[in-house]
């Protein structure tokens, strides 16, 4: 948590389904905003009980990074090489794993990679490429990429009979910025310190059922595509309405859809005055090691 703090200067935010506590087995989704995306909800679900049970899909470079990736393959975090004819069997064999578990929950990010111009250009030209529709219309999302429906539907497949549900993540950032990648750089963030940067959690709970096929994730991605442009009017009409907790609240109970201005929410703060600078010495050395492994 202290770690993060350098990163995380201001408050996180969290308005989430109190659902999603009494749950043992469920997939957990989210759209994806920078390569550090799982590093921000592991701190999340740890704050609501729910770290020591998480698996993780990523892909195969992470296994690379020292002591965390020897760590992520004893707890039997799922590597894939981005080879759907290679991944397949990976997949299958780490779902096969999970099933035999008491409790987990897995985390993956449909999209399969995170949002930037060259990756959100391609998301475009494929959606227009396969005519994908949603209601009959193209679904040409703008905050979003298309998710990999194939991947997310195997996994579906493979868990439904064990899992209880899907915990569903929209995950937004304070500054808002179209690409965040391209603007939170380890150069602004750590040299120029040019932000302060929170993220924003809205969790939901959505129970399991045969729903969760046939082009569901297209919808929900869609319907997250229409949260982040609310939250983005927002910032054009108030450029500071996330800045603080009662803020957070206030857009979001005025935009968002009635179940989510209803859950419940809290806040971390996970930046400590006390932390040494050794400390943040060894934070820009661990996301600089990050940065060149996934380049």
């Amino acid at each position: 948590m202290t770690l993060l703090g350098f990163y995380f200067t201001k408050e996180v935010f969290i308005r989430y389904d109190r659902e999603i506590l009494k749950k043992k087995k469920c997939i957990v989704i989210s759209n994806h905003l920078t390569n550090y995306d799982w590093i921000y909800i592991m701190v999340v679900l740890h704050s609501l009980g729910m770290y020591k049970d998480l698996c993780i899909i990523l892909k195969e470079s992470l296994k690379k990074l020292p002591i965390y990736g020897y760590g992520m393959r004893v707890f039997g975090y799922i590597f894939l090489k981005r080879n759907w004819s290679v991944d397949r069997e990976i997949l299958s064999e780490g779902l096969n794993g999970l099933k035999a578990k008491d409790k987990y929950f897995l985390l993956l990010f449909p999209e399969g990679t995170f949002i930037d111009k060259t990756a959100h250009k391609k998301s475009i030209e494929f959606g227009k490429k396969n005519n994908i529709k949603i209601d009959g219309k193209e679904f040409l999302p703008e905050n979003v990429l298309i998710p990999r429906k194939t991947g997310f539907e195997m996994i579906h497949d493979v868990l439904k009979e064990s899992i209880d549900g899907v915990i569903d993540i929209t995950l937004l950032v304070s500054p808002h910025h179209n690409f965040p990648p391209e603007e939170y750089t380890i150069w602004n963030i750590f040299i120029k310190r040019k932000y302060k940067i929170s993220l924003l959690f809205l969790i939901e709970c959505i129970e399991n059922s045969d729903e969760l096929r046939d082009n569901w994730i297209y919808g929900n991605f869609q319907r997250k595509n229409n949260i982040i442009e609310s939250y983005k009017q927002e910032i054009i009409r108030n450029p500071n309405c996330c800045s603080d907790i009662a803020g957070f609240n206030y857009f979001c109970e005025n935009n968002l859809p009635e179940s989510l201005a209803n859950y419940d929410y809290k806040n971390l703060y996970v930046w400590s005055k006390r932390s040494a600078v050794i400390v943040e010495m060894s934070v820009v050395a661990i996301f600089l090691t990050l940065y060149s492994l996934m380049r």
